[in-house]
Order: structure tokens, then sequence, then C-alpha cells
């Protein structure tokens, strides 16, 4: 069963075990992005956009977590910084579509804070990109030599002023 936690209504042990247990599971991909953007360990990545997110939730598998993502100012008023982060468990089919079906009243969730949500993707992230549409999101920009590692990445966004 696939469940969504808020990780605001949990304590931080919690919270700390679950980034802790994504972080040495994560799906290649994310750790490629990871490793393209820049030189943080992935635990260090995935606690830091927890912590200065204003929404962040872990997506749990039974008890195991298998994906965690939020949304974080970006210090332009109207604008959040949306993010997710998985193991290879989020792209088995059926979790796949669980996930993909159940983030969207989030992301409404996430629109009443932020109108236009956004953010970098590495263009090799396929996966990644597939959720992005099916979640209502536009690639718009090309980033040819973005991050540490000078890779291809998009600017992504989704933008909803009537929430």
């Amino acid at each position: 069963m696939i469940t969504f936690v808020d990780l605001r209504q949990v304590g931080p042990e919690q919270s700390v075990a679950w980034v802790s247990d994504l972080a040495g599971r994560l799906r290649p991909s994310d750790l490629d992005e990871i490793a393209a953007t820049h030189d943080l360990d992935p635990e260090v990545s995935l606690t830091t956009s927890v912590m200065l997110s204003d929404h962040a939730w872990v997506i749990l598998k039974g008890t195991r977590p298998i994906a965690v993502f939020g949304c974080a100012a970006t210090g332009c008023e109207g604008s959040g910084l949306v993010w997710m982060m998985g193991t290879p468990e989020m792209d088995e089919r059926r979790a796949a579509m669980t996930i993909a079906r159940a983030t969207r009243p989030y992301l409404r969730q996430m629109h009443r804070t932020y109108p236009c949500l956004w953010n970098y993707i590495d263009a090799r992230n396929d996966k990644s990109m597939n959720w992005l549409r099916w979640s209502g999101f536009r690639l718009l920009e090309a980033h040819p030599k973005h991050g540490r590692e000078g890779r291809l990445f998009f600017t992504f966004a989704r933008y909803d002023p009537h929430v």
C-alpha cells in the first residue's frame, strides 16, 4: 500500500531515519542528477531539501520510504522550487501509477502557497520527466551547461493562479 506522510507531522527522528534510508537507495537517475548539480552527498542533499521546504512529504510503500518530495521558497514572491527524489521501487508499475495519480492534490496544496512551481531537471532523467508531464508541468528552456558537470538541464514549471 502506498501512503503519503507529511514530514511536518512526524518527529525529527523519524524524518531523519526515512531520509537516511532513501539516500542509500536512490534511483541511479536521481543520483546522477544530484552529482551533476552540486558536490553534496545524497543524504545531505535530501536533508537540505527537506529542511528548506515548507511543504514536504515522504511516500511509503508499506512502512518503507520509496520517495520524498516537496517545495521550498525561492525568494521571489509566488514562486516555489518543487522537487522529488526516490528509489527504484517508485518506478514499479503499480507504485508509479499510484504516485502519479496521488500527487495532484499535493501539487494543488503547494500551489496555494506558490502559484508558480518550477525547478531544473537533468535531461537524462526520463522517468522524472514523464511524471512532470503527467502532472501538468512544461519544459520551458534548455540549459546546455548547467551545474557543476555542465550537463544539459531543462527548466520546468507549472502555473496555477486560481488556487
